[in-house]
């Protein structure tokens, strides 16, 4: 393979596609999005025509990754058991199903072979992904280097109240209780990533808009990788080239984006102060 994957991890809403595209300007490098969803997409980037160059991309990944008899629909669910979050006792401890390290493996091999870039950004965001990865490419040719990107969790649980956007929304409580449970998962996961030898970039969202430039550079001395290409664009407020990417936040179906320098700021409530403290474990 020869090819280095960066995978960002994380909760939903933190930004984690805004990360993808800006390390994706790079040098040699591409945004792939969240590729998790490949088996519930049916291997079809959503909300893409034909004639997009992001659907032909991923056309032909598919047409390579596809065995005769595969079933997308028990692709899907073999990811989801060994993925989503409430699976993590037997991510750590159990041992994976042949199928999924089958999926996984045949998988990454078609986007690589489809790639001529050498360093693929991925933000499946999961954290239970992120040590599977770990896991099945053990010792392989396949370098795989972590980032984990945390928000405000007030700035998370607002947007989850939000609604008419493509993921779901979420009540205060809930929202809540996802972020903190999701975002433990990321710190147990960091700390088992590190143990293996990973190399991992720990970054906050408010300091990758307020100072993003420094932000690059953190990431890039903590991973050993060059993401000058990236700085450049930034300091000359130059767009940014979304990528290939099949899934994740909306702003993928622009070609290009500007980053934003300024968050939202409001008056914070009683309920922010209850997010800020409920939270305050996972974002000191």
């Amino acid at each position: 393979m020869d090819k280095t994957l960066i995978y960002i991890l994380g909760a939903g809403r933190s930004g984690t596609t805004i990360l993808d595209i800006l390390l994706g300007n790079s040098q040699d490098t591409i945004s792939i999005g969240e590729v998790s969803r490949f088996c519930k997409r049916q291997g079809i980037p959503p909300k893409r025509e034909k004639e997009d160059p992001v659907f032909g991309y991923w056309d032909d990944v598919r047409r390579t990754f596809e065995r005769e008899g595969f079933d997308y629909t028990k692709g899907e669910e073999s990811v989801t058991n060994h993925e989503y979050h409430t699976h993590f006792v037997k991510a750590v401890f159990g041992k994976h199903d042949q199928e999924y390290i089958d999926i996984i493996q045949e998988f990454y091999k078609a986007v690589f072979d489809r790639t001529k870039e050498a360093v693929l950004i991925e933000s499946s965001k999961y954290p239970l992904r992120a040590m599977n990865l770990s896991k099945i490419f053990n010792g392989d040719s396949l370098k795989i280097k972590y980032i984990y990107l945390k928000k405000d969790p007030i700035q998370v649980v607002r947007s989850f109240n939000k609604k008419n956007i493509e993921q779901p929304p979420k009540g205060f409580l809930l929202s809540n209780i996802y972020y903190l449970t999701v975002n433990l998962i990321c710190l147990w996961t960091v700390k088992i990533l590190r143990r293996r030898k990973h190399a991992v970039a720990i970054v906050k969202y408010d300091d990758l808009v307020a100072q993003p430039i420094k932000t690059l550079d953190d990431i890039a001395m903590n991973l050993g990788e060059n993401f000058d290409d990236s700085k450049q664009k930034i300091a000359n407020n130059r767009p940014l080239y979304t990528g290939f990417l099949f899934d994740g936040n909306r702003i993928r179906l622009q070609q290009e984006i500007l980053l934003r320098s300024k968050t939202e700021t409001r008056k914070l409530t009683l309920g922010d102060y209850f997010t800020k403290i409920f939270n305050y474990l996972v974002y000191r």
